[in-house]
């Protein structure tokens, strides 16, 4: 009922003391899906979304008030304040999310994003956004020089400004899986007996070793560019833009935090289906059937060997 599911789209009334799973749930693998496509649990969890947004639409004066607003704690309780009023006023009874889980994912939020809204009241939009920036291309340089385990391509702004250059490493990054897994098949079937099915020509295995060559050549002069494109694409934003790309990105990191908790509470409904599943799907009666038979099977085999009359 919290998360707007009706457990009848499941079970069937067997008498009335009994529930039965319907037939239609043949496998205890199809009850994640049933209930993740349930159109009422969808409308409750679209509607905490809608109300969401609603409310980030009503905080955007106040964040992009935050250049230079030193009194940071202060912004913090309102936006507490605010969102846990919207959503627990709009949800009120439903259970989905209780007040402590609403609370504690816009001050999850703020824990995590607390270093950018620092820099934000210092330096403003484009100073927030020229700092990230800034980190990539040292973190970048710190990788070449110590090895590090940095991921440019991780970070969100790199994400929202070279989506396309993302793109392009991605396709490249599948095309050398698969041909290093061509090349790995071949050298497996190699050691296979002559008399086992023909695989790979030498000639072949050569072409796919210079593709996968290649491949790794364009992945690595792509990778090269991250930090080329980045300043391109960060001096082709206007003030107006910079301001929307930080807001959207602070928007989205709020609700990652919320869908965590959708996603953990989604979770519950379909852990009791499936302990119901595992604990009732066979009911004692089919068990004590099932026995039985088993045990007449025994003594058919017992009275054949002789050792029943």
């Amino acid at each position: 009922q919290a998360h707007g599911f009706d457990p009848m789209a499941l079970l069937v009334v067997r008498d009335d003391r009994y529930l039965d799973f319907a037939p239609s749930v043949r496998t205890r693998a199809s009850l994640k899906p049933s209930i993740e496509q349930h159109p009422g649990l969808q409308a409750k969890e679209r509607g905490l979304r809608e109300t969401f947004g609603t409310w980030w639409t009503s905080s955007r004066p106040t964040l992009k008030r935050i250049p230079g607003n030193t009194q940071l704690m202060t912004v913090r309780a309102r936006l507490l304040k605010s969102f846990a009023e919207t959503l627990d006023g709009d949800l009120q009874g439903s259970g989905l999310l209780n007040r402590y889980q609403i609370e504690g994912a816009i001050a999850a939020w703020w824990y995590e994003v607390r270093n950018e809204l620092k820099a934000l009241a210092a330096t403003g939009f484009e100073g927030l956004v020229d700092g990230w920036v800034t980190f990539i291309q040292d973190a970048l340089q710190d990788e070449d020089a110590a090895g590090g385990k940095f991921d440019p391509l991780e970070h969100k702004l790199v994400k929202h400004l070279l989506a396309d250059y993302l793109e392009e490493v991605r396709a490249l990054e599948a095309k050398k899986a698969d041909l290093k897994g061509q090349v790995d098949a071949s050298k497996g079937s190699e050691e296979e007996d002559a008399d086992e099915e023909e695989g790979l020509s030498e000639e072949e295995i050569k072409d796919l070793k210079r593709q996968l060559t290649a491949v790794k050549k364009a992945l690595r002069k792509l990778m090269d560019q991250v930090s080329q494109r980045l300043v391109k694409a960060r001096k082709a934003l206007t003030p107006a833009a910079v301001e929307t790309l930080v807001l959207e990105i602070l928007r989205e990191d709020l609700a990652n935090q919320l869908d965590r908790y959708i996603t953990a509470h989604r979770t519950e409904v379909v852990t009791a289906f499936e302990t119901w599943w595992d604990k009732y799907r066979v009911t004692l009666g089919e068990l004590e059937a099932a026995r039985d038979a088993a045990r007449n099977r025994l003594e058919g085999f017992l009275v054949e060997l002789g050792y029943r009359s």
